[in-house]
């Protein structure tokens, strides 16, 4: 095979390595922003209260243990409480049962 001809095809197989590692890249940013969004996802006020007043609603010491998980993040009512407190509230309120 001649110079040339070895040259182009080192620099085409260049180029295809290139495209490939493009395209690579691509995929791993798409599949990182996705997890990201889901990871990121923002809690609403009323997706908390939802959750709170279903464990209150179970029985009186929940009542209790709500208000008491309140008065922990800070508040005296739900609409008190920083949103940034809203994961952490919502992690401790899953001890409490359901039934």
């Amino acid at each position: 095979m001649s110079q040339s001809k070895e040259l182009s095809s080192v620099v085409s197989d260049i180029r295809a390595a290139g495209e490939s590692i493009i395209k690579s890249a691509d995929a791993l940013e798409k599949m990182f922003s996705r997890s990201k969004e889901t990871s990121d996802t923002v809690l609403k006020l009323t997706d908390v209260r939802k959750v709170l007043a279903e464990k209150a609603r179970v029985s009186k010491a929940n009542t209790d243990a709500v208000r008491e998980l309140l008065k922990k993040h800070g508040a005296d009512k739900l609409s008190e409480i920083d949103p940034q407190e809203y994961k952490s509230l919502l992690a401790d309120a899953e001890v409490l049962p359901d039934a």
